[in-house]
């Protein structure tokens, strides 16, 4: 059941990526009729293939700094977890 429900996100995910990358890439004025791109095309795609990539990182960063998962808060999941479980449990 894991398994196919994995494999059904992952499909949706690559499709989104798919079409996100497409979408970039018609933003940076690439256009495949042309032998030579204008000028700036590929600087536009050097920055739209590294950018994204840094600011999500940065993010990450801000959102790390401003909520720590220390041994306590982690100890409060634990015990709230435990007592979802024993709620749960049909014996």
């Amino acid at each position: 059941m894991f398994a196919s429900v994995a494999s059904c996100i992952s499909k949706w995910e690559n499709s989104i990526m798919m079409f996100c990358g497409m979408c970039l890439l018609h933003y940076s004025g690439f256009d495949e009729a042309l032998a030579q791109q204008a000028l700036g095309v590929f600087t536009r795609m050097r920055w739209l293939y590294f950018a994204p990539p840094i600011i999500c990182g940065l993010v990450t960063l801000v959102l790390t700094l401003y909520f720590p998962v220390t041994k306590k808060m982690m100890d409060e999941v634990r015990a709230q977890l435990q007592k979802r479980r024993e709620a749960a449990a049909p014996f």
